[in-house]
């Protein structure tokens, strides 16, 4: 049996420990410049995405029979999120930190 040389070692461990650093920095970029999700239920189509610590929600389609007016406001309760109400109904999303919400056309 063949036993490794010190130098062929230490290569071994650079080569692990690089492979490490890649996966941590993928983790990083995925949580820096967000990784979408795409929601559809009866609130409507709506994507949400993470850029850094903030979440970004944009309605593709507003929820049926509601109209076109969108208001939100911040909850500051229990569970941070925030208020879309349209025009008759109100959806709750339970996010700490959203820094827009946009309806698209």
């Amino acid at each position: 049996m063949k036993m490794i040389s010190k130098k062929d070692r230490i290569g071994i461990i650079v080569l692990v420990c690089f492979i490490g650093v890649m996966f941590v920095i993928q983790a990083l970029a995925d949580q820096k410049y967000g990784v979408q999700k795409i929601t559809e239920d009866s609130s409507g189509l709506w994507l949400s995405h993470i850029v850094g610590d903030e979440v970004i929600v944009t309605f593709i389609s507003a929820p049926r029979d509601m109209g076109k007016t969108v208001k939100a406001r911040l909850m500051d309760a229990e569970v941070p999120g925030i208020v879309l109400q349209f025009e008759k109904e109100e959806i709750f999303f339970s996010f700490s930190n959203i820094i827009s919400v946009q309806l698209s056309k």
